[in-house]
């Protein structure tokens, strides 16, 4: 007997939270959205219902911004159409995006509330200067503490990294990667 599907209910919330500007990024031209709202994710949710079957092995999911670098009232506000498919019974955990540089325990606490399991940091290198030069307004030990922490507070935790940013060569990118098997695996 074969198991249940998970489905992904994507949720996109271009670059909202993020007060930086790098150089590969312009989420709200790539997504043709302009702001974060609850109406916002209320509309995407709809349009991903149709096809989805209910069930716990379901998530939400929101991209494309630094979601805990919103206002606390605002994370509020966009985890009211998700807790109503947690409620419902919809989905059964909730994964969002975010900066290294914007966990503490209170934003945790918050993402606890709310059934969030996974969350995935935009880290991109752990090279200071490479960086810098991408304008990613975070440095490596920002990344060391947040996953300190995100695990401490029993998340599942997924590192985005990005191969070719400025200023770094391919024996950078092959320690980088090394590096985060090597300190963050869950297998070793």
């Amino acid at each position: 007997m074969k198991g249940k599907v998970m489905s992904i209910i994507p949720i996109f919330i271009p670059h909202a939270g993020c007060p930086h500007q790098c150089v590969f990024c312009n989420k709200k031209k790539i997504s043709g959205q302009k702001t974060a709202s609850a109406e916002a994710v209320r509309q995407q949710i709809e349009k991903y219902l149709q096809w989805i079957k209910p069930g716990k092995e379901n998530e939400a999911a929101f991209y494309g911004g630094s979601f805990t670098g919103l206002d606390m009232e605002l994370q509020e506000e966009l985890f009211k159409p998700v807790d109503k498919l947690l409620q419902e019974g919809i989905i059964g955990s909730v994964r969002l995006s975010t900066r290294p540089d914007y966990i503490d325990e209170e934003r945790l606490a918050l993402l606890k509330k709310h059934n969030v399991s996974t969350v995935e940091l935009g880290v991109q290198s752990l090279d200071d200067s490479v960086l810098e030069l991408a304008g990613r307004g975070h440095n490596a030990a920002s990344v060391a503490k947040a996953v300190e922490l995100l695990r401490a507070h029993g998340f599942k935790t997924g590192l985005q990294l990005m191969c070719g940013m400025p200023g770094q060569t391919r024996s950078e990118e092959r320690r980088v990667g090394k590096e985060c098997r090597s300190r963050w695996s869950p297998y070793h």
